[in-house]
């Protein structure tokens, strides 16, 4: 996949919005950097996602592959399609590509913050290769709200793959959860080893 870089005052994605690259075969996922000064926000679903997905045979008979494609491409959980950004590989061999790197940093003398709402996902897993990386530098605030999560997931039911690695180097930040809330952070794998999360800011609160 090729990669994308976005430099950009405010960043949102709402409804199901999302900015995602995908690997399918041996070829990698691309890459993701965002520099920003104010706000990337991630915040809520599309409900009507699974609907979408019912219909798509539909579109296929109907020859509207392009309308298929912007359905199947999208990443959805449960039925709906979470507000996120996604770097994932969907090979299922053992020579798949591995998932891309995500690059959130902070423009020079701004300050940056980063809610997570209502489902709102940064996602780099892979089903039978290593994970990819996610690193936030910089920023004031991380928020996770509502089930949110971070992830750099590897591996799926008899398939390998090493976890990502995850780092938050916000040393004059927050990173701030809500305990009831289902809020997570994740860095794991189905069979190999799990990634590493590591995390320098001024404060953490409502994580365990």
């Amino acid at each position: 996949g090729g990669d994308f870089r976005i430099e950009a005052n405010r960043v949102e994605l709402t409804g199901g919005g999302q900015i995602l690259t995908t690997a399918s075969g041996q070829g990698e996922a691309g890459d993701i950097t965002l520099l920003v000064s104010n706000e990337v926000a991630l915040l809520g679903n599309d409900p009507i996602f699974a609907a979408q997905l019912e219909n798509a045979e539909a579109r296929l008979a109907a020859g509207r592959i392009s309308d298929l494609r912007q359905v199947l491409n999208r990443r959805g959980n449960n039925g709906v399609a979470p507000s996120g950004i996604y770097l994932q590989s969907l090979g299922e061999s053992s020579n798949a590509g591995a998932a891309g790197n995500l690059l959130i940093q902070e423009r020079a003398g701004e300050s940056l913050q980063l809610p997570l709402k209502d489902g709102g996902e940064i996602n780099a897993d892979t089903i039978n290769t290593t994970g990819g990386n996610i690193v936030l530098s910089g920023l004031d605030t991380v928020l996770l709200r509502e089930g949110s999560r971070i992830t750099a997931e590897a591996g799926s039911a008899q398939r390998t793959g090493n976890g990502g690695n995850i780092t938050l180097a916000m040393p004059e930040g927050f990173l701030i959860a809500v305990p009831t809330e289902n809020s997570n952070i994740i860095a794991n794998a189905f069979e190999g080893n799990g990634g590493n999360i590591d995390i320098v800011a001024l404060s953490i609160l409502g994580f365990d």
